[in-house]
């Protein structure tokens, strides 16, 4: 599934001590070319 930049995807997140996680809203900040062109996306965790 090709993201666009400002997509908000649901991830999930792991906690500090890694011993879970817990599924959470990320926003794709990447843009849209590198998205296309790599198996790699950046995602910034939403937090209040």
């Amino acid at each position: 599934m090709p993201y666009k930049q400002g997509d908000v995807v649901l991830l999930p997140f792991p906690f500090t001590n890694q011993q879970g996680s817990k599924v959470r809203p990320g926003i794709v900040v990447s843009n849209s070319l590198v998205n296309q062109t790599s198996k790699d996306v950046i995602i910034v965790q939403l937090t209040t």
